[in-house]
Formats: C-alpha cells, structure tokens, sequence
C-alpha cells in the first residue's frame, strides 16, 4: 500500500474513531442529565442513532431514545428555552418509561416521539450538556391501569366517593364504591364509555347508573356523573400540562390508553 493509500485509510479510521467518541459523549452527557433531572430515581438508558457516518459530526442526530424503570417525579423534566445562535438537531426524542409514578400517582407506561428538536451547541460542546431550543409535535400515549385510575379517582373524589373498585368490560369502565349522595352514602355501580375533552380531560360518558341495584333516570345520571367528571385530569393529576394535548382514549382488557400530541414546552419564567 503507497503512502497515499495509508493516508486515507489512517484518515478514514480515525473519523470513524472520532465520530464514535462524540457518539458516547453524546450518549454519556444526556444520560447523566436525565438521571440528575429524574432526582437519581429508577434504572434509565440512553441511546443514540446518529444521522448517518458522519451525523454527530455535523451535529445532527437522528434519535435519542431514553428509557427508564420506576422513576417518581412531579412533571418531566424537559424544557426548551428558545434562543437564536449556533444549534444542533435531533430529529426524533423518543421517551419509554414504565411504571412511572407521575405526582404520586402510577402511570404503566408513558411513551412519545418528540419530532425536530434543536439544541444548543455551545452548552453541548463546552458545558456538557443538553440545552433543548426547540422542539416540534409528536405521537404520544399515557397507559393507566385499573388500579392507577381508582387511585386517581380516591385521591380526587375521596370526600365524595369511597370504596370504589375499577375494572373494564367490553370497552367501558365500571366503578363501584359508595357514593355521597343527598347527604347519604350509598352503594352505586356506573358503566360507561371514556371520552377525552379540552385536550386534558377524560370524561366518564354515556354511563348506566344504579343506586342500591335500582337504575336511575337521566336526569340523575347526569347529577352523578357531574360529580365524577372528569375522571382523569393530565394537567393537576399527572402534571403533562403544555406537554401533552390529548386527542382519544381507547378501553383495553386491564388499562386506559390515553393518546395525544407531545411537545417540550417552553421553560416557564417566574
């Protein structure tokens, strides 16, 4: 091999050494963060897919996919402070956690795919850390089982409504328990449909009420069901407020599908 051909090849080798080395930077840096900013709680990894050979050189990645086990927080910790100057892009942010437990309350699983983030280079480059300027619109879904939704509705409702038990039939939610009704506690059964309003609540619809075994009319129905609704709030219950705009709720077998757009919103400034 001629002194040129070696040139290449060493040059070669040594972009690839080097692009690997900013890769585990990248993936070494978000992860460290993300633990910070999760206060340390659960088991959480990192993985990054560049753009490409070349694409963290060019400071472009095409995913970040963070995934984590059990971790306990108020509300996520991403937000974007927008600024111009030098960035980066990262074309999909996707989040995985599962058995998360968002302001005391169990949550399944929470996943997103957060399109078209940017990011500032400067912080990345000579602070080590993940400084997100911006972000689009992506698919997100919030899976609650029956006892995170009775957890949900005892924490909400418990002066009101006790002993109440969840389960799921056919495509609709059952809650039983007893019910403060007209100044006296008696037993109630509501069947119904789920339906996501506003863009942050899921509502108990069209539901089938009894007390103490005996249907009730339509007008009562809709006394109770005033005092039910909603049934999930993301913002005060799970703290996605600006994260997450719900647009559809779907009734498995054993949990609530919550489905919507997620985006990083901007930080707040007090």
């Amino acid at each position: 091999m001629d002194d040129t051909a070696k040139a290449l090849v060493c040059g070669f080798l040594g972009l690839i050494l080097f692009h690997a080395g900013m890769e585990r930077r990248v993936r070494h840096d978000a992860a460290r963060q993300l633990d910070e900013a999760f206060n340390h709680t659960g088991s959480l990894r990192v993985e990054v897919e560049p753009r490409g050979m070349f694409g963290v050189l060019g400071n472009r990645l095409y995913a970040i996919d963070v995934m984590g086990t059990g971790q306990v927080i108020d509300r996520l910790p991403f937000s974007a402070v927008p600024r111009n100057g030098w960035k980066g892009q990262i074309r999909h942010l996707k989040l995985r956690f599962d058995t998360v437990t968002l302001r005391g309350l169990p949550v399944e699983r929470f996943d997103a795919d957060i399109p078209n983030i940017t990011y500032d280079l400067g912080h990345a480059l000579y602070k080590d850390r993940l400084l997100i300027r911006g972000s689009g619109e992506g698919p997100a879904a919030v899976r609650i089982g029956a006892d995170g939704l009775r957890r949900f509705i005892d924490r909400k409702y418990g002066k009101t409504v006790t002993d109440v038990v969840v389960a799921f039939h056919d495509g609709r939610v059952e809650i039983t328990g007893s019910l403060l009704f007209l100044g006296i506690r008696t037993p109630f059964v509501a069947v119904g449909h789920l339906a996501t309003r506003a863009g942050r609540y899921v509502d108990l619809v069209q539901p089938d009420v009894s007390l103490n075994g005996k249907p009730l009319t339509p007008d009562l129905v809709a006394s109770i069901t005033s005092q039910l609704n909603p049934i999930l709030d993301v913002s005060d219950d799970l703290g996605l407020s600006a994260y997450l705009r719900l647009t559809s709720v779907s009734i498995g077998t054993d949990s609530v599908v919550v489905s919507g757009r997620a985006t990083i919103p901007d930080l707040e400034r007090k």
